[in-house]
């Protein structure tokens, strides 16, 4: 969990920050930052997906499933 908080704050902070990619005097246009982007997202968005999905599949309450120790098997 811990994991994907990291990550969804990275990359929050990304976003944030972000200025337009330059090299030298040439500036790259937008559908190629977009494309980039959209790449970006799209490894990295499955992280919090299966996190969500996991914790929605666990039997007990949201509370429950956050505080309890993870079971033996």
């Amino acid at each position: 969990m811990t994991f994907t908080l990291n990550k969804s704050v990275t990359f929050t902070f990304a976003i944030i920050g972000y200025n337009d990619l330059e090299w030298e005097n040439y500036k790259y246009p937008t559908w190629s930052i977009s494309l980039g982007w959209l790449i970006t997202s799209s490894s990295i968005i499955c992280v919090p997906i299966y996190a969500i999905y996991h914790l929605c599949k666990l039997d007990g309450t949201f509370i429950e499933v956050i505080i309890a120790p993870p079971a033996k098997h």
